[in-house]
């Protein structure tokens, strides 16, 4: 067994990075099938692409590849998959989940889609779909992670493709499945946060239509009723807001009560620790995003923002938070000035002396 073989025989999540480091400086295997073995360590967004395997791996692909480098056209792209992928998820006609031990293989499918050529896409759609589909459909929160990504990746590299063809109805039927938070999940929130990147990347292959996007928001506001007081998910959920606003526009306003919602609802909680007040500076920034993105219907709402930032204003005790507060309070005010100073009127009432800072 040379160090080819020993390489791929291993376990990339679980092996020793030093090992594989060894095993790469030894491989000198050329030609396509060089880089087809060495792009499963190349592409650092895989946990084992080290500084240093990475930058082994690349230098073999550089010796192996020679003056061929680039963008890879469908030939190119199949190669690699056929030898480094595909045995992995299939076996004959039979599905098979070899890449569980063998992880490096979606490594080598992540680089080689992340280099594919735009325009060759129609060509190698019939060996990276079958891939996406099962990563995405997997019950391995890593795997799952990993095919949202890819899949974002594919409508980056070619949206034309994803939109004329009938890819992006089957990935985004298999992402919209992904848009539920999963407590139970290693690394949950950054799940979530993955589903709703390669959501959003869909979309934008079909601009033409609002419908995606609705969708999106509403698993967003689905995913708020359970979120509960997990920071890292409501950050993640909070995040969303601004990216519909600013791709929806006045078209938001269909569901600017529910948004308006998720944003206020943290902010009632109060800021004591650390992440708090974070996430409220957060939530307060993204007030304003949809006060922009909506003014005429966002004004229904200001009472709500204002009782809101109020409840947040209360328990903060950062000044950076404080500023946030008030930048918020004034897009609220640029909406609706009477109406604010209304809201803000009873609302010092009950709290004599407490909000002065905010609604001066």
């Amino acid at each position: 067994m040379d160090a080819v073989d020993r390489l791929w025989a291993a376990n990339a999540r679980t092996a020793a990075p030093e090992h594989l480091a060894e095993l790469l400086a030894q491989c000198t295997l050329a030609g396509a099938d060089g880089v087809a073995a060495a792009a499963g360590f190349a592409d650092p967004a895989f946990e084992w692409a080290t500084p240093r395997v990475a930058a082994l791996a690349d230098a073999w692909i550089a010796r192996a590849a020679g003056p061929g480098r680039g963008a890879l056209d469908a030939g190119r792209f199949l190669h690699i998959c056929r030898r480094r992928v595909l045995p992995y998820f299939a076996d004959g006609a039979r599905r098979t989940e070899r890449w569980r031990a063998h992880p490096q293989s979606v490594g080598a499918f992540g680089w080689a889609l992340a280099r594919l050529d735009g325009a060759a896409a129609a060509g190698a759609v019939g060996a990276a779909l079958p891939v996406l589909v099962s990563l995405l459909a997997s019950d391995d929160a890593w795997a799952q992670r990993h095919g949202l990504r890819l899949a974002a990746v594919l409508a980056a590299r070619a949206p034309a493709f994803v939109r004329a063809s009938g890819v992006g109805g089957v990935l985004e039927e298999r992402v919209h499945a992904c848009l539920v938070f999963r407590s139970d999940a290693e690394r949950g929130a950054e799940l979530l946060a993955a589903a709703f990147d390669a959501g959003f990347a869909l979309a934008d292959t079909r601009a033409h239509t609002a419908a995606p996007l609705w969708r999106l928001a509403d698993r967003l506001v689905a995913n708020a009723a359970y979120a509960g007081d997990r920071v890292r998910v409501l950050r993640v959920l909070a995040a969303q807001v601004p990216r519909l606003a600013a791709r929806l526009g006045v078209a938001v306003a269909r569901h600017l009560r529910a948004l308006v919602g998720v944003l206020a609802a943290p902010l009632r909680v109060p800021a004591r620790a650390p992440e708090m007040v974070g996430l409220h500076g957060e939530l307060a920034a993204h007030l304003c995003a949809l006060a922009r993105a909506c003014p005429a219907r966002m004004r229904l709402y200001v009472d709500e923002a204002v009782a809101a930032l109020t409840c947040a204003w209360a328990g903060a005790a950062d000044a950076a938070l404080q500023q946030r507060l008030r930048d918020a309070m004034a897009c609220m005010r640029a909406l609706d000035a009477p109406r604010v100073r209304r809201a803000a009127e009873r609302l010092d009432r009950a709290r004599p002396g407490q909000l002065a800072g905010l609604i001066a």
